[in-house]
């Protein structure tokens, strides 16, 4: 079965070009853990509310947070690329889990 030939480079590959493969995966992790309390909150979580969910001090929130922003500087938070990527994606219904297998899934996609 041949396979299909992606467009251009995928999310993944963009953000290790810019960040380098550690930061990634740093960059990964606040992606799932910001969709996690995004979900359970019911809304936008700010910086601080991120920071109580984890139980991490603030400072770590908003490191972690610019990381995420040098990693993907066209989407400020992972709700901006899940939207920008998968506007059909369903806020009310959605888990924690769905929100991750879903970003898991499209930094797979090409950019």
């Amino acid at each position: 079965m041949a396979r299909k030939k992606q467009k251009g480079p995928t999310y993944f590959t963009l953000m290790v070009q810019r960040v380098g493969f550690k930061k990634t995966r740093r960059a990964m992790e606040y992606g799932l853990c910001y969709l996690t309390v995004r979900v359970d909150l019911g809304h936008r979580p700010s910086m601080e509310e991120y920071a109580v969910w984890w139980k991490i001090g603030s400072a770590t929130a908003f490191r972690e947070q610019a990381l995420w922003r040098e990693a993907m500087p066209d989407f400020s938070t992972p709700e901006d690329f899940l939207r920008a990527v998968r506007p059909d994606f369903d806020w009310d219904r959605a888990t924690a889990e769905d929100a991750g297998k879903v970003i898991g899934s499209l930094l797979g996609a090409s950019a």
